[in-house]
């Protein structure tokens, strides 16, 4: 048995202790363990702050949390992130056979305040003009196994979230409130959609397996779009002359595939 204390420790230098590769993480790391079991088969519960962090590309400012580390199981607990605006709030557990860390399965539950979603440099790097906020609630299993290369591979396997979205605008365009909801059973997933977009009324709902390439239907309906609203879309505002739009339209779309 034993305790130990760290501070500025870099968090790349006790994954590579504890011989956890792959680690998609990098963060300054201060906290306390204690230390029981074997040297084979220890059993780690720390209390942890890391700081000035990046996750794949996505930086934050401080994560706290519990951790419980043994042979077969880590798990964290009571975890908070903070980044810039954005909160949330992080449990996690991923359960693997003793010492093969690319082959099991992760269950997680998360929660998180109204996100500026200029501050989500992912989203960013696709729609750098994109404003609103976006708040999520969700739990879900992730299966991870190795692939052809031995790497680790991940597939959703089961996903139960809410999602609520304020304000969207990309560049001048103002797509307003929409909310998703998505609950799986086994190995389907169904969701629900239902939006205000150009202050219409917008539903659509689908089906997918969790399996495969995930393959799925889904059906979108959509009325009363008022064209005068949709003008910046169908043509720029800086056009020389602008064409007066009127009137409305309506519609039923269908989707079907992987």
């Amino acid at each position: 048995s034993a305790s130990a204390t760290a501070s500025n420790a870099a968090l790349a230098d006790i994954a590579q202790l504890l011989d956890i590769p792959e680690l998609p993480l990098t963060a300054t790391v201060a906290g306390s363990a204690q230390i029981s079991g074997t040297v084979g088969e220890p059993v780690i519960a720390a209390d942890f702050t890391l700081t000035r962090g990046l996750v794949q590309d996505e930086p934050f400012d401080r994560f706290t949390g519990h951790l419980t580390y043994t042979s077969a199981a880590i798990e964290i607990t009571a975890g908070q992130l903070e980044a810039g605006a954005k909160r949330a709030s992080l449990a996690a557990v991923y359960h693997h056979p003793p010492g093969q860390y690319r082959n099991g399965r992760i269950h997680f539950d998360v929660t998180t305040n109204p996100m500026p979603l200029a501050q989500i440099r992912i989203l960013l790097a696709e729609y750098p003009t994109v404003r609103g906020t976006l708040q999520a609630a969700g739990s879900g299993d992730i299966d991870v196994s190795p692939d052809a290369q031995a790497n680790a591979s991940y597939r959703l396997a089961a996903l139960n979230a809410d999602l609520t979205a304020h304000s969207l605008q990309i560049t001048d365009l103002a797509f307003g409130d929409a909310h998703l909801s998505i609950s799986s059973e086994g190995l389907v997933a169904r969701a629900r959609f239902e939006s205000n977009i150009a202050k219409s009324e917008i539903r659509g709902s689908g089906e997918w397996r969790l399996d495969g390439d995930y393959p799925g239907t889904a059906t979108i309906d959509f009325s009363q779009v008022d064209l005068a609203r949709l003008r910046n879309w169908i043509q720029p505002p800086t056009a020389a002359q602008p064409d007066s739009f009127s009137g409305s339209v309506q519609g039923h779309l269908r989707i079907d595939g992987p």
